[in-house]
């Protein structure tokens, strides 16, 4: 009987400390601003306002090209987001991230929701 009541306690111990554990994984996300960017023809970063730790990003209207390690993106060196894919939420650095238009006369448009 002790074993069944220990592993009840335990239980409900894990069941109490679940709401903890899910803010510490994932904290609430506080807005902090926002920016669209339409003009893609040469490499463009973000300009992010002070605090912020993330941005949520979303492409709209044609693929973009993004790298964050250093070099520059270009039409055809960097990571490619097509439009429609779903928004993702960034949280590597804000200020090295820059995107650029795979196919510049198809004018894309990037949203961004910046978060601290």
């Amino acid at each position: 009987m002790s074993n069944k009541i220990n592993a009840a306690l335990a239980v409900l111990l894990l069941l109490l400390a679940l709401p903890a554990i899910a803010e510490e994984m994932h904290p609430q996300l506080v807005p902090n601003g926002f920016q669209a960017i339409t003009a893609l023809s040469e490499a463009t970063g973000l300009s992010v306002p002070a605090g912020s730790t993330s941005a949520m990003i979303c492409v709209e209207t044609d693929t973009v090209v993004w790298r964050d390690d250093g070099p520059a993106p270009t039409s055809t060196s960097g990571m490619a987001a097509p439009a429609g894919l779903p928004c993702w939420l960034y949280s590597g650095s804000l200020s090295a991230i820059k995107f650029i238009a795979q196919t510049p006369a198809n004018a894309p448009a990037i949203d961004v929701s910046f978060y601290r």
